[in-house]
């Protein structure tokens, strides 16, 4: 299937169907092809599940930092510090 994939010369529909017709040939000789799709498609879908969480971890602590930050800003309100902290947390988004 990556080698239809692969080559740039074909356009691009001609490359589409010869990959669905490989792989419904596939899926005729071994019914195990199109399970192992799905598992490939799933653990690529929990990868960038997991680094969309990550790098959202690392913007709220980025934005913690700063929040606290302004606090010994002159001038800064300590009660809008602290709800800006409590819409930061994690629980307090769900």
């Amino acid at each position: 299937f990556r080698e239809i994939e692969a080559v740039e010369e074909l356009p691009e529909e001609l490359s589409e169907q010869m990959l669905r017709r490989a792989f419904d040939i596939g899926l005729r000789i071994s019914p195990d092809v199109g399970d192992e799709e799905r598992r490939e498609a799933q653990e690529q879908r929990a990868r960038r599940v997991k680094r969309i969480r990550r790098i959202q971890g690392e913007m709220l602590s980025a934005a913690r930092h700063e929040v606290l930050a302004a606090r010994s800003e002159p001038g800064a309100d300590p009660e809008i510090v602290d709800r800006v902290l409590r819409h930061l947390d994690v629980r307090s988004m769900r």
